[in-house]
């Protein structure tokens, strides 16, 4: 059985197991330290590209939406013609929604305290 284990020891790296990172009290003697890409151009270069040219929130309410057909227009005869105005303001609405706003959720903790 030992002969085994020791077999299956020496012949995984030449199998394909290189990928495999030691974890615990020994990996920092022989594990490889890697860091993403992104990580290693700077460690703390501030929020990225896409949240500093996010545009501010929009102050007030969000547009309301449209209301083309109510439910007492809606009848057995007219099913159809209400099924595509309500298609109509769906679309409406869709089309006349701002985006969400991308605003950072940013922390700051100095000394154990939440500042901002």
């Amino acid at each position: 059985m030992t002969r085994l284990f020791l077999l299956a020891v020496l012949a995984a790296p030449a199998v394909g197991c290189m990928g495999v990172q030691p974890a615990g009290p020994m990996s920092k003697l022989f594990g490889t330290k890697s860091a993403p890409a992104d990580a290693k151009a700077g460690a703390n270069d501030g929020p990225p590209a896409d949240v500093k040219d996010a545009a501010p929130p929009v102050p007030g309410r969000p547009t309301p939406p449209a209301v083309l057909i109510t439910p007492g227009e809606v009848a057995p005869e007219n099913a159809a013609a209400a099924a595509a105005k309500l298609g109509d303001e769906i679309e409406h609405d869709l089309k006349n929604t701002p985006p969400a706003a991308k605003t950072p959720i940013i922390s700051e903790y100095k000394g154990g305290v939440k500042i901002r």
